[in-house]
């Protein structure tokens, strides 16, 4: 392995070298496509990692010997370093191409996911989690500001829908197999899985992923063009408001991840891999949504499909709070079938979200900005939800539904404002 990061180093070396060397004279780009399969892995690594290891998060804090709720931590860091970084990638994939960031991305994810195995304490841990997702969210950013550079407007409308099945199956799925992992072999082999994962995907990107960045912004990492970049992007009412419903339906499905290994494992009993299991069961209710998003575009727009996404949402959290606050009817179905039907409007809104906040920025320059904004708001978002949620917890089952659906409500009341009751503050302008 020291073997091959040291091959990795000086290859990043020689990346950078070229790009100063070209800067100015223009960077060759490939004319062959990135596989859409990878562009997919590449944004789902963050969030399979991000969830892979809350099976084991009771595990982890009866090793070392803590409250669970500051192993919660591990996911509120986790989602903090994830925002933060997208900031950076997007306006260095501007300036220096889509490749070598990522591949610094992916060799950073690596070798903080070996540290986070190696830690000693839940310290140690924490600040490895940071790093580990500062490093993934490179995938995710700068995939998205591929599929810009290569795919026209219809032909991405089309891959919105792998993408946002990417961020909501991933985890749904990685907290199933580290269910497995932490009951066969303890839970430091969830992040040994990850650093496999990693070197795999580094590998592919080394071998398969080509410069389609054809260009440059010479002045994406000046501090004044950095600060009117992304001044454009916060000013712009459409753009935000897509991104701060993206990121409400985020903070409650991150919220709903962070309580939701207490309560299947401590206050109903179950084991750690029965309860990463049922994760696979929320994919249900995302692949109803994924199907009602196809079938409902060919007669509703974007925006109404916004609407009818928020509307299941708050379906699901609904019927969750009645079930637990006021039938106190606690058990894991009443549990899974109401955050299924929010599954189903969580695919519906990240669709509608992803797909619009591209779009307004798609014939600029700032297209790095734009993606690596779109990533950073909601995740932003995400990471205060893990905060409330721990704040909140109390070792019962009561806080969890009362926070996801302020949250979700949340989101809803900003669409009503935006679309329906000033809808043209929410008229798309660039300039």
């Amino acid at each position: 392995m020291v073997r091959f990061l040291t091959n990795v180093g000086l290859q990043l070396k020689q990346l950078f070298e070229s790009h100063l060397i070209s800067s100015h004279r223009g960077i060759l780009v490939s004319n062959s496509k990135p596989s859409l399969i990878i562009l997919i892995l590449l944004i789902a690594i963050s969030p399979f990692s991000d969830t892979m290891f809350t099976p084991s998060m009771p595990a982890i804090a009866h090793g070392f010997g803590v409250s669970y709720s500051s192993i919660q931590n591990t996911i509120t860091f986790y989602l903090f370093g994830f925002a933060i970084g997208q900031l950076l990638y997007g306006p260095f994939s501007d300036r220096f191409g889509r490749r070598a960031p990522l591949i610094i991305g992916l060799a950073i994810f690596v070798l903080s996911s070996l540290c986070c195995a190696l830690s000693t304490n839940e310290h140690m841990l924490i600040f490895f989690r940071f790093f580990q997702s500062a490093g993934s969210c490179a995938g995710g950013v700068i995939s998205r500001a591929i599929m810009m550079d290569i795919y026209s407007g219809d032909e991405r409308r089309k891959r919105i829908p792998f993408i946002s099945a990417s961020i909501a199956l991933a985890p749904a799925i990685a907290p199933a197999m580290g269910g497995v992992i932490v009951m066969w072999f303890g839970w430091r082999y969830n992040f040994y899985f990850l650093v496999a994962m990693g070197l795999a995907l580094l590998i592919l990107v080394l071998l398969k992923v080509k410069e389609t960045n054809n260009n440059l912004n010479m002045e994406a990492l000046k501090l004044k063009p950095l600060v009117r970049n992304y001044g454009r992007l916060i000013k712009s009412r459409p753009f935000m408001t897509y991104a701060t419903i993206n990121g409400c339906v985020q903070a409650t499905l991150y919220a709903y991840a962070a309580e939701s290994p207490f309560l299947y494992i401590n206050l109903l009993h179950l084991t750690p891999r029965i309860a990463g299991l049922l994760s696979v069961f929320n994919v249900l209710g995302f692949m109803v949504g994924i199907v009602l998003v196809g079938y409902l575009l060919k007669y509703i727009n974007r925006d109404k499909m916004l609407f009818f996404g928020l509307c299941f949402s708050l379906l699901g959290v609904g019927s969750m709070c009645y079930f637990l606050l006021y039938a106190d009817a606690v058990n894991v179905m009443t549990i899974l079938i109401p955050i299924n039907i929010f599954m189903a409007g969580f695919a519906m809104v990240t669709n509608s979200c992803t797909e619009g906040g591209l779009a307004i920025f798609d014939k600029t320059q700032i297209k790095g900005y734009a993606a690596a904004f779109l990533g950073f708001l909601p995740v932003f978002l995400a990471g205060f939800g893990s905060i409330l949620m721990h704040r909140v917890h109390n070792g019962t089952f009561k806080p969890m539904p009362i926070l996801l659906l302020s949250i979700i409500s949340l989101g809803f009341v900003i669409y009503v404002v935006s679309f329906l009751i000033f809808p043209k503050s929410n008229e798309i302008n660039v300039s």
